[in-house]
């Protein structure tokens, strides 16, 4: 019994490897697009590499043991987070919430006063995750099809939201019209 309670008491605190997040570079390139392929993300493979280099954007990876499991991309210019992803053996471990906390410290670099991000609504987990780090929905902008049947939904979130800002006060526009926030 109390070898039992030993190696219980070993698994329970054994300590996990540091995770660092540090800037991504080329050698990180064949982990993300794992990652985002994993997910089904929309963009893979040669398109994923050749959007990274193309695009001005600024990327995070979340190392472990030399090892990627995760990543995070935003538009400086903008504040806005393109993507937060975290390979799926490795949810639930504070990796989203480090890469999100990496962009939330580079906003007075980037002299932003807010960060936004879109995610779908069919990603409840990831919207949970948002509303818990002080993002609020400010934008539901909806998608149908050539016959005017609903498929998706995309909710903006804002950190900080508006001040005074309630969730009477969000939008819900066409996918097909553009606005501003």
């Amino acid at each position: 019994m109390l070898k039992l309670l030993k190696v219980l008491a070993g698994w329970l605190f054994k300590r996990r490897p540091a995770i660092t997040v540090r800037p991504w570079n080329m050698t990180d390139i064949r982990a993300l697009i794992t990652i985002e392929e994993e997910d089904g993300g929309p963009i893979e493979g040669k398109a994923f590499f050749n959007w990274i280099l193309e695009e001005q954007v600024y990327g995070v990876v979340a190392v472990e043991n030399g090892v990627v499991q995760g990543f995070a991309v935003a538009y400086p210019d903008s504040g806005y987070i393109y993507t937060i992803r975290v390979a799926k053996k490795s949810r639930r471990r504070k990796i989203g919430t480090r890469l999100l906390k990496h962009f939330l410290i580079a906003l007075n670099v980037w002299q932003k006063q807010q960060l936004s991000i879109d995610v779908s609504n069919k990603n409840a987990g990831g919207r949970r995750f948002l509303e818990r780090n002080g993002f609020a929905v400010v934008l539901i902008t909806e998608y149908h099809d050539d016959d005017g049947n609903f498929q998706e939904a995309f909710l903006t979130l804002q950190r900080p939201p508006p001040t005074g800002f309630t969730w009477n006060d969000v939008m819900v526009v066409n996918g097909d019209e553009t606005i501003e926030l």
